[in-house]
Order: C-alpha cells, then sequence, then structure tokens
C-alpha cells in the first residue's frame, strides 16, 4: 500500500463508487463482457429504468448503442421504459420514422418557424402514434398545419397548444377539433385559443386538467358550467382572461335553482373580472375543492357576495391560523397559506388603491369571519415594489386594514412597511388605541433600513407605551425573514 501511494498510483475504486456513473459506458466499465451477457433482462431493465428517469425523452438512443444485447432489451420493452421519439421543427421527421420502431411520438416546439412547418405536419400526421403535443407560435404559422388536427388521435394524453398575435385576437378552433375524439387526453391546455367549453367532453370525456388561458372573448358561464359538468373526472380548472373589455360586464345576477357538482375538481385558478367570476361560482359547487386563487382585476368597488358564499359552501375551508398579505408593483395578495390553500389578489400598482380594495375584498360575512380567526399576520412585500411608495401617503389606509385582524397574536412586519405602519399607529389615542389589534402579544420587525431606523424605533416605542398605559402589554423583537 505505501509502495503505491508512493508512486502516486490511484486508488482502486470500489464497487460502489464503480457505479456512481452518469453515462451507460461507465455504469459497466468495470464489467467484464461476459457477466454483461449473463445479467438477466429484468436487472437490466431495472438499471436502464434507474438510468432513464431522470435524464430525459431521448436518453434511451444512447442505450441501444452499447451492444446488441442491451439493443434487444430497450426496444423490446418500450412500455415498460417508457420509450418515446421526440419531435420538433428541426426534426427530420420523415427519415426518423424510417430508422426507429412505431413509437409513441412526442412532439414539442415554442417557435414554430415557417422553415420547419413540414417536419411539425409530418409529426402531425402520425396522429395514431402522437402521445404528447406541446406547440406555440404566432397566429400565421397554425394556418399551416389546421387540417392536420382535425382527425383523432387515439392515444394522445396531453395537449399544450398556444397562439399569440399583436392584435391580440384568439384562433378559434373548428368543432372538428382532434375529429371529435381523443380518449386517453388527460390535461389539455389553450393559450389564446378558443374551443366550445360544451364540446370538450365528446372529444375528451376524461379529462383531469382544463387550462384556457388568455381569453379574449366572452364564454358565458352557462356554456362553461355545462361543458364541465360532464367532465366528472376533471381536477383541475384554469380561466385567465387578457382584459377588463374582453368580454361584457353582466348585471342583475339570478343564481339558477340548483347548482351543478363538480365531483373530482381540487383546483380552481382564476384571473378575470369579479363580475364574471361572481357569475360562475354561483351556478357550481366543488365538494372536495382544497386550492384556489382568484387574481381580480382592479375595479373601483368589489361585489364578490357569491364567491363569499362558494367559500362558505365549501367544506375543506375552515378559519385559518396565518395570513400573508403580499403587495407587490403590480398586485396585492392575500394568502392563508397552511391547511388548505387560498389565495385572493387583486391586480392594481397603487398602495393606496390595494390597501382600499383589500378592504372591500375581507367585507363580505364569510371572509371576515375567516381572517377574524387570524393569529399570525404576516405583511411583506413579493417581487418589485414601485418608487412612489416610499411615500407616507397611504398611513391613513393602514388603520382602515389593521382592524380587520382582530385575533392577531403575533404581527411581523417587513422593513418597506414598518415605518408607515407605526407612524399610522402611533398617533391612535383613547378607544381608537384600545380597538387597534387587542389581541396583539409580540411584534416582530424587520430591521429597518438606516435612515429610517430612528424614526421606525421611536414610533414603536410610542406606540407600544400607548398600549401599556391602556393595560395592554406587547412584546417587541427582531424578525429576520431567512
Amino acid at each position: 500500500m505505501c509502495r503505491r501511494l508512493a508512486r502516486n498510483e490511484p486508488k482502486e475504486r470500489t464497487s460502489f463508487e464503480r457505479h456512481q456513473c452518469n453515462t451507460p459506458q461507465q455504469l459497466f466499465c468495470d464489467v467484464d463482457q461476459l457477466t454483461i451477457h449473463i445479467l438477466p433482462e429484468h436487472v437490466l431493465l431495472d438499471t436502464f429504468d434507474f438510468y432513464l428517469e431522470p435524464k430525459g425523452i431521448e436518453a434511451w438512443h444512447t442505450l441501444v448503442h452499447v451492444c446488441q444485447k442491451w439493443r434487444n432489451v430497450v426496444l423490446g420493452s418500450p412500455l415498460r421504459l417508457c420509450l418515446q421519439l421526440a419531435c420538433n421543427s428541426t426534426t427530420p421527421v420523415r427519415e426518423l420514422l424510417g430508422v426507429w420502431p412505431p413509437l409513441p411520438i412526442n412532439l414539442m416546439d415554442w417557435k414554430l418557424p415557417i422553415s420547419g412547418m413540414d417536419n411539425i405536419v409530418a409529426a402531425l400526421e402520425q396522429n395514431s402514434r402522437l402521445h404528447t403535443i406541446s406547440l406555440a407560435g404566432p397566429r400565421p404559422q397554425w394556418e399551416f398545419f389546421s387540417a392536420a388536427i382535425q382527425v383523432p388521435f387515439p392515444i394522445l394524453t396531453r395537449l399544450n397548444l398556444s397562439s399569440y398575435s399583436r392584435d391580440q385576437t384568439m384562433l378559434v378552433l373548428p368543432d372538428s377539433f382532434l375529429g371529435g375524439s381523443a380518449p386517453c387526453l388527460r390535461h389539455l391546455d389553450l393559450n389564446g385559443i378558443s374551443f366550445p367549453p360544451s364540446k370538450l367532453h365528446l372529444c375528451a370525456p376524461d379529462l383531469v386538467d382544463l387550462c384556457l388561458q388568455s381569453i379574449s372573448h366572452y364564454i358565458s358561464p352557462e356554456a362553461m358550467i355545462t361543458g364541465l359538468s360532464a367532465l366528472t373526472r376533471l381536477e383541475r380548472l384554469l380561466l385567465g382572461f387578457l382584459s377588463p373589455p374582453s368580454f361584457p360586464i353582466r348585471g342583475n345576477l339570478h343564481p339558477p335553482p340548483t347548482r351543478t357538482v363538480l365531483p373530482s375538481l381540487f383546483q380552481f385558478i382564476y384571473d378575470g373580472t369579479s363580475e364574471y367570476l361572481e357569475d360562475l361560482v354561483a351556478r357550481f359547487d366543488a365538494p372536495v375543492l382544497d386550492y384556489m386563487r382568484i387574481n381580480f382585476f382592479y375595479r373601483l368597488t368589489f361585489d364578490t357576495q357569491q364567491l363569499d358564499l362558494f367559500i362558505s359552501r365549501s367544506p375543506m375551508f375552515r378559519p385559518f391560523n396565518e395570513v400573508r398579505l403580499e403587495f407587490s408593483g403590480y398586485k396585492i395578495e392575500i394568502k392563508f397559506p397552511h391547511a388548505i390553500h387560498l389565495r385572493l389578489g387583486i391586480r392594481c400598482n397603487e398602495l393606496n388603491t390595494q390597501l382600499s380594495s383589500l378592504v372591500q375584498l375581507c367585507r363580505p360575512p364569510c371572509l371576515r369571519h375567516l381572517i377574524s380567526k387570524v393569529e399570525c399576520l404576516y405583511i411583506l412585500p413579493t417581487g418589485i415594489l414601485l418608487s412612489v411608495w416610499h411615500t407616507y401617503n397611504e398611513d391613513g389606509r393602514w388603520l382602515e386594514v389593521l382592524p380587520l385582524f382582530i385575533a392577531v397574536k403575533n404581527l411581523y412586519i417587513s422593513a418597506k412597511f414598518a415605518s408607515p405602519i407605526m407612524h399610522a399607529m402611533c398617533v391612535l389615542d383613547g378607544e381608537e388605541l384600545t380597538e387597534m389589534l387587542p389581541a396583539l402579544q409580540n411584534l416582530f420587525l424587520e430591521k429597518p433600513e438606516p435612515w429610517e431606523h430612528h424614526y421606525v424605533r421611536k414610533a414603536t416605542e410610542d406606540f407600544v407605551a400607548a398600549k401599556r398605559l391602556s393595560g395592554h402589554n406587547i412584546a417587541v423583537s427582531q424578525w429576520c425573514r431567512e
């Protein structure tokens, strides 16, 4: 041993070290050819499966070029190893199909250049073999293969189509889309593309994931619910509208006498106006819903009565112990992060507007009841904030927001908001001071900016001292978000 070390000879690797490899050649680099050939097929398959899982769709190509036995094992178990052919606009599809066995095809391209449209069409012509389709590109390119997607796709499981144009007009798919038959389709994501929801259950009856994004035209809530009601296995629904003027505002809502039940829906995400959502949620129930994220476009006033009733009808939603108020340069979001996930946001870029909208949003009985039980409140920025927020014009708005949280015991305030919030609270006296955060026990402040440190400390001391005179003691600590 000493002689070998003296000559700087490499230390012999252990069996474990020999197997910590990234390529199949390295994996068996110290095993002789006889051992490779006597390994049982199931051992090879387990090894190949372990190797392929993190490598991606085309990793099996390397395995079949090691030796004839490996090639036979791999190509003899396409289902076991989930073998697929990856195609895009640069793939010579017609040549590729003549080389490899008839494996399922994964078609993916996010640019759709005109020079490669022939390859895309060639792949779409193999409709009986297409397993996944993910395509995105400008509106004119879609005309190249509009006819190719009007045939049945018997093994298609995931379809992601995205069309964009300068005038934000939507691409409207014909009723003959997918030939009216894609029985294995589970995930459908249409971005800037319209397809009648009432037709979904005819071509994809077992859909579990539906995302309709960048909607620029009005889809009536009645038609939407009628289409969704037949999708009994639907688990996730996302609806996203482009902008408030893209569809008419409905008024004088009269909820139907009976509501549709979506029995499997557990995730609901919505971006749009409160008016449309009100009309929609008045028409259905989701008994197993446990995740809901809502983002509203800004309005001067919000009517969320039906949303409030919808939340109260959902048995999974109960009072929360913790709430996070997150502010960014484009929206305010109130998050209930634990147990059941609920997020409600409003898109606007001025802090004054965000605070007043938040008060309106939390006014209905059920939402007010949810936040009235909160014991831990976090107030913090997220993303990019606007420089105009360095002014104190919004101080008075905090005195409308904070009284909503009557049960808060622990209040966490980030450095960005410590100065305006403490400035607002330290000037309170008498009954107003008593009613402000009556259950507060611990105040956690993130270290403020150097130029605000003295001011925040003085305002905090004044507030705590005033509370103490009223018989209410509060402990102050530094909060390190990390």
